[in-house]
């Protein structure tokens, strides 16, 4: 075990390190696996057997930073940037690091495992977790229903493998809870072991699979660097269209655009056509017509007509409207409906 823990440290060093020479998503999930890696390590050698001074060395259980570092991984690789206040979610992993370095450097280290702090200690952290990772899955369900297309095939891909294993995390920690109020420690470290095993494995494997990818967003060229830039107007594009959701009105004209982002019409021009293959219109009917699909998708607008929802995600033209749906979808709005909302 000693061994798979220096290897797991030796392989999430090298993602920290891919991700701060590439500017990616590497670094957060290179830190992630090293929470993960201690968090193993110490089920398996402090909690087991907390009287061995070899491992006092690594007081660090990373039960309360896990799963934040994970959720911070997540909002990286998705379309929402990363806000200054979505680091105080590490608040009590810092907290946690206090405690236990605190607890494992007293002189008698015997009675830690039946102390009522530990306990709190471990209670607390199996009801954060489970928060935790309750509410991540409400978020990235969230996130799909409303900006699932703005992805490419990669991009979609990496969020359902976040939301699965979230969903796996949920379901771990209830067996465990039931199975320790059964009685059955053991079982439950056992149980917990291997969890954390394939699920490190697992994202060893997502982060092989995805150490070249710069942008989830973009098409299919991730390497070409001359795109860099115009890659990074695109997502000022996407952020300000879905944020604010100005694209519904029916007046909005590519001038609007270029005033709120402070760029230029021939710079806009460029970016939508170079990297969607779509002129400036084409593009923002495009994405009415996912914001018409999730409406016909949405119990509130069951009794609105197709031409209703038409007007209500800005198209003024019933014919330009059908004309843009069967182009995205190879079917009539009433056909749509018919064969997958009913």
């Amino acid at each position: 075990m000693k061994g798979m823990f220096f290897i797991g440290l030796l392989i999430s060093s090298y993602f920290m390190v891919l991700g701060v020479y590439r500017r990616n998503h590497l670094l957060l999930l290179g830190i992630t696996l090293s929470c993960f890696n201690f968090l193993a390590i110490s089920q398996v050698h402090i909690y087991v057997t907390p009287h061995l001074d070899l491992w006092r060395i690594f007081p660090v259980h990373c039960m309360y930073v896990s799963l934040p570092v994970f959720l911070l991984y997540l909002k990286k690789i998705s379309t929402s940037p990363i806000q200054k206040r979505d680091y105080s979610i590490l608040i009590p992993g810092v907290l946690e690091t206090l405690y236990v370095f605190y607890l494992w450097y007293e002189k008698d280290t015997s009675g830690i495992l039946i102390s009522l702090s530990w306990k709190l200690y471990l209670l607390f952290a199996f009801s954060f977790n489970l928060f935790l990772a309750c509410f991540g899955i409400c978020k990235l369900k969230n996130h799909f229903k409303n900006k699932y297309f703005m992805y490419s095939y990669y991009g979609k891909r990496q969020l359902k493998w976040g939301k699965k294993i979230l969903v796996s995390v949920v379901v771990c920690l209830v067996i465990l809870i039931n199975i320790y109020l059964l009685g059955y420690t053991d079982l439950v470290i056992f149980f917990n072991n291997c969890y954390l095993l394939v699920l490190l494995l697992f994202l060893y494997y997502v982060g092989f699979v995805s150490r070249n990818i710069i942008d989830f967003e973009s098409r299919s060229d991730y390497k070409d660097v001359c795109k860099i830039e115009l890659y990074s107007i695109l997502n000022r594009i996407k952020q300000h269209l879905f944020n604010t959701e100005v694209y519904l009105k029916s007046n909005f004209t590519q001038i609007d655009l270029c005033k709120a982002l402070d760029l230029t019409p021939h710079k806009v021009s460029t970016v939508i056509n170079t990297l969607t293959d779509k002129s400036f219109n084409s593009y923002i009917n495009n994405i009415r017509i996912q914001k018409a699909i999730i409406y016909l998708n949405d119990k509130k607008y069951h009794h609105y007509t197709i031409d209703a929802i038409a007007k209500e995600v800005g198209f003024n033209s019933k014919s330009v409207f059908y004309r843009e749906f069967r182009k995205a979808t190879s079917f009539t709005p009433l056909r749509y409906k018919k064969l997958f909302l009913v």
